[in-house]
């Protein structure tokens, strides 16, 4: 009986540890929420538009994400009343454009916030 008793534990351990490496492996990890710049920004855009507002947000594109400690940092591209970026031109003035971070590991939004930008007229 009480090797009867040992032999069925054995089995269900052993069957515990086949199901847990199996669904172990289907799992593509952490490293895949927010793989590249490009996938930030997207999270980035659909976290922002019904906070600001579609028109608002696209109005602020690009998006530049940067990879920072295992935290991408997204940000909108501020224009001058031209149309074009402020580099190059002289700063007259100062916007704000969005900020977004966002864990690489599990796509959580670290945070939401404005930044202020040097800007042109």
């Amino acid at each position: 009986m009480r090797r009867s008793l040992i032999s069925l534990s054995l089995a269900a351990i052993m069957a515990l540890g086949i199901v847990a490496l199996a669904v172990r492996r289907k799992s593509p990890g952490p490293q895949h929420y927010v793989p590249d710049a490009d996938t930030a920004a997207a999270i980035a855009e659909a976290v922002l538009s019904p906070a600001y507002g579609k028109a608002h947000v696209e109005s602020e594109r690009p998006f530049n994400a940067t990879l920072n400690g295992g935290v991408w940092v997204v940000t909108g591209t501020v224009y001058c009343p031209d149309g074009l970026p402020p580099a190059g031109k002289a700063p007259t003035g100062r916007a704000q454009t969005e900020t977004v971070e966002i864990s690489k590991s599990d796509a959580h939004i670290v945070s939401m916030t404005y930044i202020s930008a040097t800007v042109c007229k």
